[in-house]
């Protein structure tokens, strides 16, 4: 499922920017009941706060690379189902989860602190001075709504954190052990790498084309061995940064420093740098140049360390978060199994997210890019 321990936070920092509208839209009456989990009600108010914030976080990120409409885009043809409706209907789901999820809290002995509460108290607060009546008439969510959402999402942060101590933290090496090499590589040409170099070749026959590939491809082949033998002179290259050592022999030289699972049955890089740097020793750099599998790169490689233990922390590290948030999900996934939960389609229908019925933050550049993550 997906977690809301980073969104949430965000939205605790971003509630204070004044939403503005870029459409008309009716009034909504946040008070009638969308949802219940074990008769506890979650309000329409909740899930149009939710549901627009998320829009407006949206297009905000997605503008600055495209315009256009989004929302009224069918993205399930058999239903018919515009994206807009699809945010609504999923943060309906989505509150529902994290109402299951507080039910559980006090078995867990999470409860919020008077900070926490006062915190939120706050923010929420600060919804209401940033926004006028008609603005918030038109999403339907009261302080009180913005305080449960905010209450909720605070819970579940906490939740998750504690569900997750209950999986072992232990992986074992051989599980997580990585293996580190470093390479250099540069691109086999093509039709395309050659007309760009030489715009006179646009209008070529393929006879003059090829010709121009193969010419192409014997320089890239010689600027490669060249640096391999290079290489092969020096007494020691078992620290050096082969990256910063061959760029200078062409621009075209890229190069860095991979690793994969050692004894995982499909490695995440390229299989032939896999199977090259097997069996030599580290520090060690194969004595040819070779292609990748599917034949659009040339490398030269050296295996760095076959035990990478930086490396095999940190993916450590990553698999025991795995570890943890499939055993919630799965923990989840019982209690919603367990939980009555009711939803009131024709209320949630009310809440209608087109492109032209929009509210968006007003943000300066300086905001935008925070909240890009840039």
């Amino acid at each position: 499922m997906k977690h809301w321990i980073r969104k949430a936070a965000v939205l605790i920092l971003a509630l204070s920017l004044t939403l503005g509208m870029a459409g008309c839209g009716s009034r909504i009456d946040g008070t009638k009941t969308a949802v219940t989990v074990d008769g506890e009600s979650i309000s329409l108010g909740q899930i149009s706060f939710d549901a627009h914030y998320q829009a407006a976080m949206m297009y905000t990120y997605y503008n600055q690379y495209m315009s256009g409409g989004y929302y009224d885009v069918i993205y399930d043809e058999e239903a018919g189902t515009t994206y807009g409706q699809g945010i609504v209907d999923s943060t309906a789901d989505d509150l529902a989860n994290l109402v299951v999820i507080s039910r559980h809290a006090a078995d867990y002995g999470i409860a919020l602190t008077d900070e926490e509460k006062a915190e939120i108290d706050a923010v929420a607060q600060q919804y209401i001075d940033a926004n006028d009546k008609e603005t918030r008439d038109k999403i339907g969510a009261s302080k009180e709504d913005v305080v449960k959402n905010l209450t909720l999402y605070k819970i579940q942060e906490k939740m998750h954190a504690a569900i997750g101590e209950e999986v072992d933290p232990e992986i074992p090496d051989d599980e997580a052990q990585q293996t580190s090499i470093s390479f250099l590589t540069m691109t086999v040409p093509s039709k395309e790498s050659v007309q760009t170099e030489d715009p006179s070749l646009a209008d070529a026959d393929d006879e003059k084309i090829a010709e121009a590939i193969a010419a192409a491809d014997e320089e890239v082949k010689a600027t490669m061995q060249q640096v391999l033998d290079e290489l092969l002179a020096r007494e020691d290259n078992a620290t050096l940064d082969l990256k910063e050592f061959g760029t200078p022999f062409s621009e075209k030289i890229n190069g860095g420093v991979v690793g994969y699972t050692t004894n995982a049955e499909t490695p995440e890089i390229s299989a032939a740098l896999v199977e090259k740097t097997k069996g030599l020793a580290e520090g060690e750099i194969y004595p040819e140049v070779f292609m990748n599998t599917d034949g659009s790169q040339y490398y030269i490689a050296r295996l760095d360390k076959v035990f990478d233990e930086e490396r095999t922390e940190t993916k450590k590290a990553s698999l025991l978060r795995t570890k943890k948030n499939e055993h919630y999900d799965e923990v989840l996934n019982a209690w919603k199994e367990a939980a009555a939960i009711e939803k009131n389609a024709d209320e949630i229908g009310k809440i209608v997210l087109t492109d032209k019925n929009l509210f968006l933050f007003k943000l300066s550049e300086e905001e935008l890019a925070a909240m890009s993550g840039q």
